[in-house]
């Protein structure tokens, strides 16, 4: 396998743990709440993760997951109900969860339209929530655009939930009557393999055992629940499992990475064929990432060069990146294009070409530049162009509606250039990220005239909607606060992170995320007094140093890691 070096040294690794604010679990608008408590029959309630069966969803709904290529490693039956009024809804294992606080009714109403959301956490609304996530915003105009029909928006997102596991979700979405089906999807794919080899390795009768656990809590969260210390704190465990993380010690080859596009695409095409047997309408969006302003998270060196070649590459690379820092980027650029030659895969070189291109105003060559730098990264935590690709194939393959967010977004940025402006971190958008695909989605239901009669979309209108919606104080946000820090961080502007993390702590002081990157930072910097009182209360609240690392709150200094995604939960 080829060498790999790390794209920055002495860098943070984010573990980045962000809970859902308890003032932000009520802001859902009032025609939202209506719609809620408007039902006429009896309620049934949802609970995500429990293990258990009950007389409203009869034994034949209990089913195998085989995983590709292993036997079935537990048998899940479906999620325990109960009654509450007249509607379904997710009860929460824990304070926040995967799956965000949802309700529809128990039967739906004759004028009733209903559409659920698929994805991972980026359709979820990471890290504000479900209120702020563009299905909350798309049923709200839905409702005002239509107010002769029932309309339930229901966002069953997952935080991590690759296509694998969209899948599931949508097994037991299709009893619910479903009209619509919107998949948001494509940045969690390097996640499942992972975990599923892992699951391969293991004896089966550990399988069996942590096959559950494995449900609940898919990838980090397994270890960290199997292996933490009885003494430890119940805290660690009640916190927003958020483990914005994805550990670099893997690397995809680009025949790895060809064959998870598509698995992608079969999977995708796979659930968008079983909505439409069933008469389920579906909308696909691609899926726009950070291209400008997230660099690669891990570059791979040509194994085939000689000592030679390394030190030549090796050479142009440095010189191309002082030359950059001097902003003489045509002279950087040959540099780097010369590295590139050497070593055609090596991410960062790309995104230094990237930043030459920008440079000269080259902005065509700076976003094809940009691309590949994401392409090439060998630890994806964005989406590779492939997956677009594959996304844009299915929906003109299998008839669905194809709302295409990255190529809208590109548009809307800077010389097409998509950053900051639109993606919060490096791949979940910001607020106004939402309310533009919400836009277009709008757009994209009228137009096909999925909702009933047709109602002419005005940005006006919607923007005014907009504006009058509840939305959460981002920055009386920890979590907010603190993926702001964790950005900063991925900068080396550590100043600026370390207050951002301090900001979280004086909202949330036992915020363990911020606590332990706080410390990290300061350690780097070599402020050992500052450091300290707040490494005696991390040790406090989380248990001894050496098994730190074991928990989705804390971070520490480890060269060239960073924040990957996210750890999740069990089916909608």
């Amino acid at each position: 396998m080829a060498s790999f070096s790390k794209q920055r040294k002495n860098q943070c690794r984010i573990y980045a743990n962000q809970p859902e604010p308890k003032q932000f679990q009520h802001a859902v608008p009032a025609e939202t709440k209506a719609r809620q408590n408007n039902g006429e029959n009896k309620a049934q309630h949802l609970r995500a993760g429990i293990v258990e069966e009950d007389s409203v969803f009869s034994a034949g709904n209990a089913g195998l997951l085989f995983c590709a290529g292993t036997r079935a490693v537990g048998r899940r039956r479906c999620a325990a109900r109960g009654s509450q009024g007249n509607v379904y809804r997710t009860r929460l294992p824990k304070p926040g969860g995967t799956f965000n606080d949802q309700s529809f009714r128990t039967v739906k109403p004759a004028n009733g339209v209903r559409l659920f959301t698929l994805g991972g956490s980026s359709s979820y609304g990471f890290p504000w929530s479900a209120p702020v996530a563009f299905t909350a915003i798309l049923g709200d105009v839905l409702v005002a655009a239509h107010p002769q029909r029932t309309i339930e928006a229901i966002n069953a997102s997952g935080v991590s939930y690759a296509m694998h596991r969209l899948n599931l979700v949508a097994e037991e979405l299709f009893r619910y009557e479903p009209d619509i089906f919107i998949i948001y999807s494509g940045h969690n794919e390097f996640i499942e393999p992972e975990f599923f080899n892992a699951l391969k390795r293991r004896s089966s009768a550990r399988n069996q055992a942590e096959y559950l656990l494995a449900h609940s809590r898919v990838y980090s969260g397994m270890h960290a629940l199997l292996n933490t210390r009885n003494d430890q704190p119940a805290t660690l465990d009640a916190k927003f499992d958020e483990r914005v993380r994805r550990e670099n010690s893997r690397s995809y080859l680009p025949p790895e990475k060809e064959a998870i596009v598509e698995e992608f695409r079969w999977r995708l095409q796979r659930l968008v064929r079983r909505a439409h047997e069933r008469g389920i309408k579906v909308v696909v969006c691609t899926v726009p990432c950070n291209l400008r302003d997230w660099r690669p998270e891990l570059s791979l060196i040509n194994s085939a060069l000689d000592e030679v070649g390394r030190k030549q590459w090796e050479q142009a690379l440095r010189s191309g990146e002082a030359r950059l820092a001097r902003r003489e980027y045509a002279a950087a650029l040959t540099d780097f294009q010369r590295a590139a030659e050497l070593s055609p895969h090596h991410a960062m070189t790309h995104y230094f070409i990237a930043q030459c291109h920008e440079g000269l105003a080259q902005w065509q060559e700076a976003q094809q530049a940009y691309q590949r730098a994401c392409d090439e990264d060998a630890s994806p935590s964005r989406r590779l162009s492939g997956i677009n690709q594959a996304i844009r194939k299915v929906a003109e393959e299998e008839g669905a509606l194809l709302v295409d967010m990255d190529q809208i977004f590109a548009a809307q940025s800077p010389h097409g250039l998509v950053g900051f402006n639109l993606i919060e971190d490096y791949v979940h958008p910001t607020p106004t990220g939402h309310q533009e695909i919400a836009w277009h989605l709008w757009q994209a239901l009228e137009r096909a005239g999925w909702i009933g009669e047709t109602v002419a979309t005005q940005r006006e209108q919607f923007d005014a909607m907009v504006k009058q919606r509840a939305t959460p104080d981002s920055q009386a946000n920890p979590s907010w606060l603190f993926n702001q820090g964790v950005i900063l961080a991925t900068q080396g502007r550590d100043d600026l992170a370390m207050e951002k993390f301090r900001q979280a702590l004086e909202l949330e002081p036992t915020h363990g995320g911020a606590l332990g990157n706080l410390v990290s930072l300061l350690l780097k910097q070599g402020k050992i007094d500052q450091a300290f009182p707040l490494a005696e209360k991390l040790v406090e609240l989380y248990g001894i140093v050496s098994r730190l690392s074991e928990f989705p709150d804390i971070s520490r200094i480890d060269s060239g890691e960073q924040a990957g995604a996210d750890a999740g939960e069990s089916s909608f």
